[in-house]
């Protein structure tokens, strides 16, 4: 039978944040984190990243096109991966986008589809005279007409009133 030695429970939060501080961590511009939401309010998001500093996550940086944070987009005690937009040394403030993350994932997929050569469906946007919008995992691009194959006049009609 396997023994089991009681663990010290000594935690105070002076101890904890001794242990905090023992840790340097080093952030930077464009470094992508973890960390977990503790606390969701209308119009920005903060989020502990385990350091002694606390990450602003702003509603514009939220991947929505909504004009308030829903909690359908972030939840108090979610994991997630943010990437740092701002680093002020000075004031040691963090400002964190998630929708940087996830633009920079879909860019890494669209790389590798093309590497590949793997043929997309695409959202439709929008026409113009020249080609076509798309979008592609959160992605817009621009597909010129004479890269299209075939396109059926009538389809480009009905195309052209739809918005999606």
């Amino acid at each position: 039978m396997c023994e089991t030695k009681p663990l010290k429970q000594n935690f105070t939060y002076q101890n904890f944040s001794a242990i905090i501080n023992k840790y340097k961590y080093q952030f930077g511009s464009k470094d992508i984190i973890a960390g977990i939401i503790f606390s969701v309010e209308k119009n920005f998001v903060l989020v502990d990243i385990g350091a002694n500093q606390v990450g602003f996550l702003p509603k514009e940086e939220v991947y929505s096109d909504k004009s308030e944070i829903s909690s359908t987009d972030l939840s108090i005690n979610q994991i997630q991966e943010f990437y740092i937009l701002l680093y002020d040394t000075k004031s040691g403030q963090l400002i964190l986008s998630v929708r940087r993350v996830k633009l920079i994932t879909a860019w890494k997929r669209i790389q590798q589809y093309s590497e590949e050569s793997v043929i997309l469906l695409a959202q439709l946007l929008r026409m113009n005279r020249g080609g076509y919008i798309v979008q592609i995992d959160g992605i817009k691009g621009f597909i010129p007409r004479s890269h299209l194959t075939y396109v059926e006049e009538k389809k480009e009609k009905k195309i052209k009133g739809r918005r999606r």
